[in-house]
């Protein structure tokens, strides 16, 4: 090859071996940061008491009422059941969500006047779930190993110095179940604690933005918000959620997480 040859291929890898590196590194910073914020504030058990507002942007509001229950069963996989308690005309009605080893998460929706159980098909995960501005996606547990999350840089928030990380699918079957082309995390850096996510549609356009409110240290390190606001900007809708009770490490029997449990209404005796 000539000198004419080498010198330019020289420079071309001098400069695309650290950016590959760089573009790793930011991987690896970006998962170890969700990875830790998992870490910290998750519990194995928790219980909780929800009041959500609907507020549409002509000022028209609903109130709604929801109960919680989540549990890391002894295979390690998380299992998690909302019932509405309130108005009356949703009491009853549940989603119930397990958490399975292929990191497809499982859900199932309940709605008392059909008396049966009904499984949310994955291409139903993007749809809004009831009249809220959360996505039935919105409503699962993150699996880490489906997403690549990539440290892209720092950004304030509210006074808060945050990391910025972007995530998106991993894998093209997570790609095709998602709502999202990609969600960034705004991470803060003293607590580690998400206190602002943006989400993007597959073609890259912003259509919600999630904040976090009114935090709480619940024991050592572990923080959680008292509200929680979806603002969705395509829809010109706001979901406010308030925690008005939450407890850590309850003790939850297995059956809560079970068929019969809902459909017996036991969630709300």
């Amino acid at each position: 090859m000539p000198l004419a040859s080498i010198v330019p291929l020289l420079i071309c890898l001098l400069f695309a071996l650290p950016c590959t590196e760089a573009r790793a590194d930011a991987a690896a910073d970006g998962r170890a940061i969700l990875e830790r914020q998992r870490d910290l504030h998750e519990t194995s058990s928790a219980t909780s008491t929800v009041v959500m507002i609907l507020a549409d942007n002509t000022g028209n509001k609903k109130q709604r009422e929801f109960k919680t229950w989540k549990k890391t069963m002894t295979d390690g996989l998380a299992r998690t059941l909302m019932v509405f308690s309130a108005p009356a005309d949703l009491a009853g009605t549940a989603l119930l969500s397990w958490e399975t080893e292929d990191a497809l998460a499982s859900q199932w929706l309940y709605m008392p006047s059909t008396g049966k159980m009904q499984r949310v098909a994955s291409s139903s995960k993007a749809d809004f779930f009831m009249g809220t501005d959360f996505t039935y996606e919105d409503m699962e547990p993150d699996d880490l190993e489906q997403y690549t999350m990539t440290l892209t840089g720092s950004a304030d928030v509210d006074g808060q110095d945050c990391h910025v990380i972007e995530v998106v699918p991993a894998n093209e079957t997570k790609a095709r179940e998602s709502g999202y082309g990609k969600r960034v995390f705004y991470v803060r850096k003293d607590i580690t604690f998400t206190v602002k996510i943006e989400y993007h549609d597959p073609r890259g356009r912003l259509v919600k933005v999630q904040t976090a409110h009114d935090l709480e240290n619940v024991r050592g390190d572990m923080w959680i918000a008292r509200k929680t606001l979806m603002n969705n900007l395509r829809a010109k809708h706001q979901t406010l959620m308030g925690l008005a009770a939450f407890a850590v490490d309850a003790s939850i029997d297995d059956e809560v997480f079970t068929e019969l449990y809902v459909t017996q209404g036991r969630a709300l005796q």
